[in-house]
């Protein structure tokens, strides 16, 4: 079974991500075995050298994200799981093999889908028809049609995620991007972000600066775009839906530890995540 190779970015989320997955069940631990993160060591010893503990951040957001989706299915009960920019995250495995009440997963993403496909055919041959892997551009107008192709249904409930894309998306693309699972409300959206360094209290503004310096760097883009919980609630509002809750950095740490070690306040905090209808 040949190893996946992650960029440096993606490989740096998983070294931080590592932890969640050490007491989980198989195929789960054999997946995140085969991913090499090797490319993201420099990356992570850089970031690292900023922020010593940021791998909490990430283990919370993380944590986060697979409860909200798991709430928000178990509300739906038969539903589909969109996940943009899926990369080489174990997260739809974990779903798959945990919630029997997602009927369907498509994972989308520029690169990397076939291989990714390979090895799910290797790891859960018995679980294929729930799952697809599609090579796209999330921006795509035709995104819908292509989802179509491959089983997606326009009137059953739909759970979309985005996590760790909104950094590189124009707002006007992401506007794009949510306009074509409009579904009158019925369908919900999971979308992590950074907000605006204004919204930080200065004494911590400094790591999200200099880290996504580094990212922006890294990625080769021009700018790491930033949201705030007012502009999404006006974009939710517009496309026919509504923003339903606004998650910061002290409320995942919370959630995961069960004491508030690193975010005592939501302003300390330069992350958030909104649960939306659309």
């Amino acid at each position: 079974m040949a190893e996946l190779k992650l960029e440096p970015t993606a490989a740096l989320v998983m070294r931080w991500a590592l932890p969640l997955y050490i007491h989980e069940q198989e195929p789960i631990r054999q997946f995140v075995k085969q991913l090499d993160l090797s490319s993201g060591q420099e990356l992570q010893n850089k970031c690292e050298s900023i922020c010593h503990w940021y791998g909490q951040v990430i283990l919370n957001r993380k944590y986060f994200i697979k409860h909200a989706i798991e709430k928000l299915a178990a509300s739906m009960k038969d539903c589909q799981l969109v996940i943009l920019a899926a990369g080489k995250s174990p997260l739809a495995l974990e779903l798959l093999v945990k919630r029997p009440e997602i009927q369907r997963i498509f994972e989308v993403d520029i690169s990397g889908m076939d291989e990714k496909m390979r090895l799910y055919r290797e790891l859960i041959p018995d679980q294929l028809e729930r799952i697809s892997c599609l090579t796209l551009d999330i921006t795509s107008c035709s995104i819908i049609d292509e989802f179509e192709k491959n089983g997606y249904q326009r009137d059953v409930p739909t759970i979309l995620l985005l996590e760790g894309i909104s950094y590189y998306l124009s707002k006007d693309a992401l506007r794009k991007t949510l306009y074509h699972f409009r579904s009158e409300g019925k369908n919900a959206v999971v979308l992590e972000y950074l907000v605006p360094p204004q919204e930080v209290e200065l004494s911590r503004r400094h790591i999200p600066q200099r880290l996504f310096d580094l990212i922006r760097d890294e990625s080769l883009v021009e700018e790491i775009r930033c949201y705030t919980e007012k502009e999404l609630r006006t974009l939710f509002t517009e496309l026919g839906g509504g923003l339903e809750n606004c998650h910061s950095m002290k409320d995942m740490e919370l959630l995961r530890c069960k004491i508030n070690k690193y975010f005592q306040s939501h302003k300390e905090g330069w992350i958030e995540c909104v649960v939306a209808s659309i």
